[in-house]
């Protein structure tokens, strides 16, 4: 890892060991920490691979996400050694891909699936940097409250997602912008559209719609229904 993915999360790790202090948890944080490292590095070294496979680096849609579930089996869209989940299942690449993918006998083979929506300029970027979920940290998402979540992104926002809207920024012509969940949406979509805005990816009157469905699924009807009406499906 180049030193400066170290120097980020270094930034990051601080930043967040005072949201441990003021949320009463700094005793949890080593432990948790040690953690939240390694799903960092492992992920982010993913994330860069994937995007310098975009034809030319150009993503033409950037799906938002909250962070990766990692996890003990290391869960993660862009790693090929785990099985897709409900965040984005094989067929979900329909959507972006077209509806001769649901034939390939490829299909289920993670690696493939990855390969086919990158090769269409689909990319997923998480919101934030740290894998805080209910089994493996003291502090996480969905139980945390709104101002709690929201300093969580705004401290982190200079050493993750800016560093990633760098990269996106050099694009001629913006992508398309979705939220993946209707909840990240409703809690973020006022803030991030504020930094896409300042970098001119966003209109002004635009808003970013949400690709989310019933049970945390996927509205692939809609996802496929937003590409073709932005970029076209055989783009």
């Amino acid at each position: 890892m180049n030193s400066d993915t170290k120097n980020r999360w270094k930034n990051l790790a601080k930043k967040l060991c005072d949201i441990y202090k003021d949320e009463n948890r700094e005793n949890q944080f080593k432990v948790d920490l040690h953690y939240l490292s390694k799903a960092y590095f492992f992920t982010e070294k993913l994330w860069y691979k994937q995007f310098n496979l975009l034809p030319n680096q150009v993503p033409k849609v950037v799906m938002l996400s909250e962070a990766p579930l990692f996890g003990d089996d290391r869960s993660y869209f862009y790693n090929p050694d785990t099985a897709p989940t409900a965040f984005f299942w094989s067929k979900d690449a329909i959507a972006v891909v077209g509806e001769g993918f649901a034939d390939c006998k490829k299909l289920e083979e993670k690696q493939f699936l990855i390969n086919s929506v990158t090769d269409k300029g689909f990319l997923i970027l998480d919101l934030f940097p740290y894998s805080l979920n209910k089994n493996h940290t003291n502090i996480n998402y969905h139980d945390a409250r709104k101002s709690l979540y929201l300093r969580i992104f705004q401290d982190s926002l200079e050493d993750h997602l800016r560093k990633k809207l760098d990269l996106i920024e050099k694009c001629s012509i913006p992508p398309l912008f979705l939220f993946r969940y209707k909840r990240l949406k409703n809690r973020l979509h006022d803030a991030v559209a504020k930094e896409l805005r300042s970098r001119n990816l966003l209109g002004e009157d635009a808003k970013i719609e949400s690709v989310g469905g019933s049970n945390m699924s996927l509205d692939r009807q809609r996802l496929a229904d937003a590409i073709k009406a932005r970029v076209g499906r055989n783009n």
